[in-house]
């Protein structure tokens, strides 16, 4: 495969959904928490909850015409050789769930870290799209079952959010939520106090609060 501009794009958009998964998983290692071992589970769970779903509604969305639009583009990179193992786009899901996952602790967090987070939200976006249109492009999904893919793990993202939030485990949430004790850690009252020398001597001394 040369590497032209067509051919870096299919590299980027075939490995970000891995990229993601590592950056979490080493995130785990080095800070020595559990928040991203959370999110890989909850992340392995909804591929083969999905996986298996699609299986049973399979011919709603593979149909001839979509098996013979597929273009060589699609499998390039394969995993053992093998095609595409699931009905809907692993890339999807894992946009999905991840959105889904990091805003739902966005969203129920006190320091409303939306704002924070603008050029985040923005690139899982832009990178959703530009997977759902190649995907589309090149018939490797179509644009059906990349929609309710994404739909799917966007619902179950919320859902194990929901579930982790709700075991009162801040430790085990991505994006954890302050205590009172963390957010008015400024104390209510400071003393200082003043010595004047001269020549080395003492003249006078000031203790003063604020």
């Amino acid at each position: 495969m040369e590497l032209d501009f067509v051919s870096i794009g299919y590299l980027f958009l075939r490995l970000a959904p891995f990229i993601l998964v590592c950056f979490f998983s080493l995130s785990s290692i080095f800070n020595q928490d559990l928040r991203g071992l959370v999110y890989v589970i909850g992340l392995v769970f909804t591929c083969i909850m999905i996986s298996l779903m699609g299986e049973s509604i399979k011919r709603w969305f593979i149909t001839n015409e979509i098996i013979e639009s597929r273009t060589a583009m699609c499998n390039l990179i394969t995993i053992g050789g093998a095609e595409a193992f699931s009905t809907f786009p692993l890339s999807q899901i894992t946009y999905g769930y991840s959105m889904a996952y990091l805003g739902y602790f966005m969203q129920h967090n006190k320091r409303n870290t939306y704002q924070h987070n603008i050029p985040t939200i923005v690139f899982f976006c832009l990178l959703t799209l530009f997977d759902l249109i190649w995907n589309k492009k090149y018939g490797c999904f179509s644009f059906w079952q990349c929609v309710v893919g994404f739909a799917i793990a966007f619902g179950i993202g919320i859902g194990w959010a929901a579930i982790i939030r709700a075991s009162n485990s801040p430790e085990l949430s991505y994006i954890a939520e302050a205590s009172n004790s963390e957010v008015c850690s400024v104390p209510a009252r400071q003393t200082f106090k003043c010595d004047v020398y001269q020549n080395g001597k003492l003249l006078a001394g000031n203790i003063g609060g604020k």
